[in-house]
């Protein structure tokens, strides 16, 4: 009987040997019970189901992982729009409390948010005038939006000063 013996010694921090016996094409019973399930494995066409389940469900991960970022990106600018709008509601009333025109304080600005570090465009506009006097009642719309998108947030509220 012909047959063929190799042997190979793998080092990973110690020593150990592999061997593999062959006889005209027959594996021996040791290499047979190596395997597992005694020489029976997975068919290719099991294999390839488990690839597209696995491939399907880490699509599916990934799209609402992708939704997810998405929402939370929309929700922080907004968040921020409405701090930017607080900040500039609050610079109309010291105005008008202090005498100062709020007509002024109206118009176009980029500024630089220090919460994001982002540029923001911001329109202030004053809409209506309530009980006209020297202590109107004016509601006054700001706009805003990032430079670098096309999204708006508006926002109203009341000031009351000279106009």
């Amino acid at each position: 009987m012909t047959g063929a013996t190799v042997t190979v010694t793998l080092t990973s921090g110690r020593a150990s040997i592999l061997s593999f016996h062959a006889f005209r094409g027959a594996v021996s019973p040791a290499f047979r019970a190596s395997a597992g399930r005694n020489g029976s494995g997975f068919t290719l066409v099991e294999v390839l189901v488990a690839v597209a389940v696995v491939s399907v469900g880490l699509v599916l991960v990934l799209r609402a992982m992708n939704a997810s970022l998405a929402a939370m990106e929309a929700v922080r600018s907004s968040s921020i729009a409405g701090h930017l709008t607080v900040e500039r509601a609050g610079a109309l009333r010291i105005a008008a409390s202090s005498g100062t025109s709020i007509s002024l304080m109206s118009g176009s600005e980029d500024i630089e948010s220090t919460l994001d570090g982002l540029k923001w465009r911001r329109q202030t506009d004053l809409e209506t005038e309530i009980n006209g006097g020297s202590n109107a009642l004016f509601v006054v719309r700001v706009r805003l939006g990032r430079a670098d998108s096309d999204r708006e947030y508006e926002r109203r509220f009341y000031v009351g000063g000279a106009k």
